[in-house]
């Protein structure tokens, strides 16, 4: 039971308060940086534009717009208490970083990379990671959006479709794998396009299918930062 000389310093007891930041929807950025990596790497994957001994044409964008614009999606969607966003954009963003950088030290004649259909155990390995992670991303994603739940499963098969191609040297499966890794982007584009006009129109304007009541659209208070997600 509390005395009468507990009850003054229990008055001067800060509150606790939690302040939360409305910020625009981070995947915006991450979407759009994503799709555009993949676009760079998907066609040079599928059809060959360009070869190792060319690294210079593409691996600055890959450092730039996969890995650097994702990565600080992923950080702004920690802050959004966008869970799927922040796991999808920092592994991809990170993967992204990673492979721009093999092709920098390509092009400074630092190292040597296998020739296209050829085995790649390493960088195959690391595919399989990605196609984990993107996969649990898009079943997590599907109880919020079935739009966003495709974009991410063609994103899941591509990555499994790479390690295959790189681990069995199978220029097949690359092809096979550059598609989807296209067809990925295109989703990504869209995605990001949605988000984007929504917050600007303050409605749907291209239908992502959300699903309960995450919805910005339905809640005057409906920010990334004041409700869980985007």
């Amino acid at each position: 039971m509390a005395t009468a000389i507990d009850r003054p310093l229990r008055a001067q007891r800060p509150e606790a308060r939690i302040f939360l930041q409305p910020v625009a929807a981070p995947a915006v950025l991450g979407y759009f940086a994503l799709g555009s990596a993949l676009i760079i790497y998907g066609s040079w994957f599928a059809l060959g534009w360009g070869t190792e001994k060319d690294a210079s044409s593409f691996f600055p964008f890959l450092i730039l717009f996969g890995g650097v614009g994702q990565l600080a999606a992923a950080l702004w969607g920690y802050r959004a208490r966008a869970a799927v966003a922040a796991a999808l954009h920092g592994s991809w963003g990170a993967m992204f970083l990673g492979i721009g950088l093999i092709y920098l030290l390509v092009t400074t004649h630092t190292i040597t990379t296998p020739p296209r259909g050829a085995e790649w155990q390493s960088l195959g390995q690391w595919f399989i990671y990605l196609s984990v992670i993107s996969w649990t991303t898009a079943f997590a994603a599907l109880s919020r959006s079935p739009v966003g739940f495709v974009a991410q499963a063609v994103l899941g098969a591509g990555a499994g479709c790479a390690a295959g191609a790189l681990l069995t040297g199978s220029s097949g499966w690359e092809e096979v794998a550059g598609w989807l890794f296209v067809a990925a982007a295109a989703f990504a584009f869209y995605v990001g396009a949605a988000l984007m006009l929504d917050a600007v129109y303050g409605k749907v304007a291209l239908p992502l299918l959300r699903r309960g009541k995450a919805d910005p659209i339905e809640y005057e208070r409906g920010d990334p930062g004041v409700k869980v997600g985007q």
